[in-house]
């Protein structure tokens, strides 16, 4: 695209991020484990309520809208009727494999470094209420639509990762800042191009995890065995 990028700064912000140890990325795999679990549930639903019958489309194809609503899908019908809990639960549900996949890599790819700075228990708050800030800012802009999936959790990620890069102004901030606002980038105008995706989720995500960044330390969490 013709943007300028110094030699230097991928490989500090590499660098930082290939420091953080793989065992604190333990809520990551439970995240991972979870949405593939119950993606897992989804689809026996969805075959038995075609007849039993397995057909290998449907891995590629959708999980039937009832099959949604049933595990928790965000629908503003019954959001109204006081069932607000359904801001939180449609983080952890996907509509077909490639769905899955891809949030899947992502998060993979982004968890580990969100939950080595940041640790385990920022990390799992920041990822459950961006997530249901998006589907809070989806409800808004369009009330009556059935939504799922991670995206707007994962655009936090990439949201507190940018506050990161402000907050610290080291060099090596500065290059995660640039490499992550780029990811935000390439996600935004990704979800622009495909018809279908609730952008507006992905703009919520973003800017919680941004307001999330900015408001709460990197710093770990002091424990007992932090100080031994």
């Amino acid at each position: 695209c013709g943007e300028a990028v110094s030699a230097g700064a991928p490989a500090r912000a590499g660098k930082l991020l290939d420091s953080i140890p793989s065992e604190q990325a333990r809520y990551t795999t439970l995240l991972l484990s979870a949405n593939v679990f119950l993606f897992g549930l989804m689809l026996v639903a969805t075959i038995r309520s075609g007849g039993g019958g397995f057909d290998a489309r449907v891995l590629f194809g959708s999980i039937d809208i009832l099959t949604l609503v049933r595990f928790g899908a965000k629908y503003g019908y019954l959001i109204e009727a006081g069932e607000w809990w359904r801001f939180v639960t449609p983080v952890f549900l996907h509509a077909n494999l490639i769905h899955l996949g891809f949030n899947s890599w992502v998060l993979f790819d982004l968890g580990p470094a969100v939950e080595g700075l940041y640790g385990p228990q920022k990390f799992l708050v920041l990822y459950v209420l961006t997530g249901a800030a998006w589907f809070v800012l989806s409800f808004l802009w369009q009330p009556l639509s059935v939504s799922i999936g991670a995206s707007g959790a994962i655009f936090g990620l990439i949201g507190v990762m940018i506050a990161y890069g402000y907050r610290n102004r080291r060099s090596a901030g500065e290059a995660v800042r640039n490499m992550f606002v780029r990811w935000a980038v390439y996600g935004l105008a990704f979800g622009l191009l495909i018809p279908g995706l609730d952008n507006a989720s992905h703009i919520g995500g973003l800017v919680a995890g941004i307001a999330f960044g900015a408001l709460v330390s990197d710093m770990p969490s002091v424990t007992q065995s932090s100080i031994r």
